[in-house]
């Protein structure tokens, strides 16, 4: 009897937002969830955030990350998880906290695919199974870094070349190949035609499977020519405002892929996430994980495209809400600032001797008011200001002046000019120094 291959794939996954402290609950996931995952030989993971203990990106809004302490939860919920790093919030920390997400996840030997340091470890795969052997690659849709000699990042759209020549090298050494691709119209029910057909390009490129994400939403699946599409899995543990205003985000699919040599079979099962008890329940059957045929496709994407500009509304409306919730904030820490300024300037000009001496009548005349105390502060800044301003224009000065003595001198005499020079650096050092004392 030959020994089948069983690959359980997941929707969107991300302790970020909502869930960034989740990994702290035992009981996050359903039991019945976790077991549908490890009966199977791996459980492949999308992992849509950068793991890293930095707390602070120049990202406006819709920044994702992770703390490196959720990947112990990974490892001891599921029995063999496999991250998929091609995703577009990949970067956002930036370099540092995406080289953090691949190192915490290589400390813990948490294979990974679809993102490297370079381009071959972006295009790497892993293989799934002994007898029947499946190999599993990851590629995304945004061009999150442009293809430099240097290039680090998630392995997207543009790198076609680098993917066609993984799967070739892959073909001779598997019996199947599965594509995780994260792409697609977000919070959409079903496919658009332009995603349709670049689904069919890469199925054109020998990949047998192709099981997608990014929607956040479930969307259904499809045959095409002998091969099999998933087109969005939706969330598995993802919940963040920028999703609660759009419907079916909250819902989500896990798929189990079940590999002979000669053919495969896949099963489901549906997810729900408490929004109250933040928490990941085994869902209902989702009416739109369907089979797609060409005969209903019109109809589905036909409703889908008329919902659009709604959904499109909805964000945009979010967006310039928190747009404004974070100018509001940043104004709130500059106020803040400038006030916590004050106190260092009048701290400081108490301890230059600017304040006035305690008076030796003590009476209400004698004493300064607020209004006096930040007039003087002011002009004591305005006049601090104006000498270094001169002592600038006047170091400049000195710099060309020499500068230019030097260039037609040297030639002249080598020693002057190293004299000249050694002189030159004496008197801008002192001149620097009697400034800031």
């Amino acid at each position: 009897m030959q020994a089948k291959t069983k690959i359980a794939f997941t929707g969107d996954m991300s302790f970020s937002a909502f869930f960034q402290k989740g990994y702290q609950k035992n009981d996050l996931i359903d039991t019945s969830l976790l077991n549908f995952c490890n009966e199977c030989d791996a459980t492949v993971i999308n992992y849509e955030s950068p793991i890293t203990p930095l707390k602070h990106t120049k990202k406006k809004r819709l920044a994702h990350r992770t703390d490196p302490e959720a990947l112990d939860f990974i490892k001891k919920k599921f029995t063999y998880p496999i991250l998929s790093f091609a995703n577009n919030h990949m970067m956002d920390y930036k370099s540092i906290g995406f080289i953090d997400s691949i190192e915490e996840t290589e400390k813990r030997e948490i294979p990974f695919i679809g993102a490297g340091r370079n381009r071959d470890e972006a295009s790497q795969y892993v293989i799934i199974g002994e007898e029947t052997k499946v190999g599993i690659l990851s590629v995304q849709y945004k061009m999150l870094r442009k293809l430099t000699k240097n290039f680090m990042g998630p392995l997207h759209e543009s790198m076609i070349d680098d993917l066609q020549e993984r799967i070739t090298e892959l073909r001779a050494q598997v019996d199947w190949i599965v594509l995780v691709y994260h792409g697609g119209d977000e919070f959409l029910h079903a496919p658009m035609p332009y995603t349709r057909k670049l689904i069919k390009t890469y199925l054109n490129m020998d990949i047998d499977i192709i099981v997608a994400h990014h929607p956040h939403v479930v969307q259904g699946y499809e045959r095409l020519n002998g091969k099999l599409v998933f087109y969005s899995l939706g969330n598995f543990l993802f919940d963040s405002t920028y999703q609660r205003v759009q419907e079916g985000t909250d819902q989500g699919m896990l798929v189990r892929l079940l590999f002979s040599k000669d053919t495969y079979e896949f099963d489901n099962c549906p997810v729900a996430i408490n929004r109250e008890q933040f928490v990941v329940e085994k869902g209902v059957d989702s009416p739109f994980f369907i089979e797609i045929t060409p005969k209903n496709y019109k109809r589905l994407w036909t409703y889908e495209s008329a919902r659009k500009p709604q959904v499109l509304e909805n964000a945009k409306d979010l967006r310039v809400t928190e747009l404004a919730e974070i100018k509001e904030q940043r104004l709130q820490q500059k106020l803040e600032h400038k006030e916590r300024l004050e106190k260092v300037k009048l701290h400081r000009m108490a301890l230059e001797g600017y304040t006035m001496l305690e008076p030796k009548e003590e009476n209400e005349d004698s004493l300064l008011s607020e209004e006096q105390i930040d007039d003087s502060a002011e002009q004591l800044l305005r006049q601090q200001k104006k000498q270094r301003r001169r002592s600038r224009r006047k170091t400049k000065r000195l710099v060309k002046r020499t500068l230019r003595k030097i260039f037609f001198e040297k030639q002249k005499n080598y020693r002057k000019w190293v004299l000249r020079v050694g002189r030159f650096m004496n008197k801008l050092f002192n001149r620097g120094r009697n400034v800031y004392q």
